[in-house]
């Protein structure tokens, strides 16, 4: 009788539909910043690192002050994909702290994705509006296979105060930040079934 080899061949591709988000964790550059209410060294961070979105606390700058605030942000795993890059943060025009203010001159913020010192996205570079804004910005391909260390990332927002007399400068105020990628898929795996 002839003997018939059947081979059976199981292929598994299983991916990790979830998201990583990352939020902040330690302040690293403060510069004319304050916090509301933790004003305290090296916590103002803890102002905007909810899980969801709280303007009842925020960081803002000094009137009329060029401004610099920068923040680690928790560790990420590589996704080993360059889609689904995501920074968001909400900020709003203030005056004396107080934001959502639609008076006085303008004030400008610049916001840029860090790794440690090398810039690796600009996220929003633009006068801060009158009300709180959310800001979100999608990394492009180049942009995201320019990091090398997801352990390294900050957010860096640099604020350049509106000018004039001293009841018409207005700052910036930033109550929440975030970063999104994907999670890492999980390798593929071949199984082969030998049946005689």
């Amino acid at each position: 009788m002839k003997k018939i080899t059947i081979l059976i061949a199981f292929l598994f591709s299983v991916s990790l539909f979830s998201q990583q988000f990352s939020r902040p964790n330690k302040d690293t550059f403060v510069v004319s910043m304050t916090g509301d209410p933790n004003n305290t060294a090296l916590q103002l961070y803890q102002n905007i690192d909810e899980v969801t979105a709280s303007d009842t606390d925020f960081v803002y700058s000094a009137d009329k002050d060029a401004t610099t605030f920068q923040h680690t942000i928790s560790n990420l795993t590589d996704p080993l994909v360059a889609t689904g890059h995501i920074v968001r943060c909400r900020i709003s025009k203030s005056d004396g702290g107080v934001p959502n203010n639609s008076s006085g001159s303008t004030s400008t913020v610049a916001i840029r994705l860090m790794q440690s010192t090398t810039p690796i996205a600009t996220i929003r570079a633009a006068a801060a509006v009158t009300t709180w804004e959310d800001v979100s910005y999608t990394l492009s391909a180049a942009e995201a296979n320019s990091i090398t260390e997801y352990f390294n990332l900050e957010i860096e927002y640099v604020i350049v105060g509106g000018a004039g007399s001293p009841s018409n400068r207005r700052g910036v105020a930033i109550s929440w930040a975030e970063m999104e990628v994907p999670s890492p898929v999980v390798a593929t795996r071949n199984r082969v079934h030998v049946i005689n």
